[in-house]
């Protein structure tokens, strides 16, 4: 009967390792997606975060990446790995998939990203300028004054784009984006600079990530527009998303 018993408890303990194995897995695995993805080894991407997955389907309330706490959407930029290898019906399964939807739950920013990434793929380059071409025709042709004209960014907010690009951050921080008069250049000038405090965090030093997510809720305060994954890092979409 003892022997029972032990050979019972020996089984317990080998499922709770197996299980805490899993766990740390799911996290180190979802960690190397991102890394991947942000680096364009969109293959080697979609496998990890696939293994994320396998490990933990379910929700969870946020994992550990470099020290900070962000959102668990491995389904999310598995549909982003897909997009950026132009296969849209399989980034448009993912992004409606309803355990995505799920875990992205009011990250309302993510979600018009991925609308306006399906958009992008069910039409065509051609047909977007027919369109804006009409569009442009018919607000001069009713003299609509209401559509506002493109803003040339200033040099200082060009500087910053190219010292952020250059991994510049500590340059970055130092914008002030009140000194901009227009709203979207103050949004992008807030982005700018969290983005570089966000980056400067991961990097160790201290102090930088309130200032990050109190710069992101300034950004969309100002405006829900999606930000551009060619230039920012899914870590930091998913972290200024989560930024309320």
């Amino acid at each position: 009967m003892r022997a029972t018993n032990r050979s019972t408890g020996l089984a317990a303990l080998a499922a709770l390792v197996l299980c805490v194995s899993a766990w740390a897995n799911f996290e180190s695995d979802y960690v190397a997606g991102l890394a991947a993805l942000d680096q364009g080894n969109y293959a080697q991407a979609t496998a990890y975060l696939k293994k994320a997955i396998d490990a933990q389907p379910n929700p969870v309330r946020s994992v550990t990446i470099n020290g900070n706490r962000q959102p668990y959407l491995p389904h999310h930029f598995l549909g982003m790995a897909a997009f950026r290898q132009g296969d849209c019906a399989l980034a448009r399964s993912e992004w409606e998939s309803q355990m995505n939807q799920r875990m992205l739950g009011r990250l309302n920013t993510l979600r018009r990203e991925e609308d306006q990434l399906i958009d992008k793929c069910q039409t065509s380059k051609a047909a977007r300028d027919a369109a804006q071409s009409s569009q442009a025709t018919n607000q001069t042709a009713t003299g609509d004054t209401n559509a506002k004209a493109p803003v040339a960014p200033p040099p200082a907010l060009i500087g910053a784009y190219d010292d952020y690009v250059a991994a510049r951050y500590s340059k970055v921080t130092r914008i002030d984006p009140q000194s901009f008069a227009d709203s979207r250049l103050r949004f992008q000038a807030y982005v700018l600079r969290a983005a570089a405090r966000f980056a400067l965090s991961r990097m160790g030093t201290g102090g930088m990530l309130n200032g990050a997510r109190s710069d992101s809720r300034e950004a969309q305060a100002l405006s829900q527009s999606a930000l551009d994954a060619r230039v920012f890092s899914p870590a930091f979409r998913a972290f200024f998303a989560a930024s309320k």
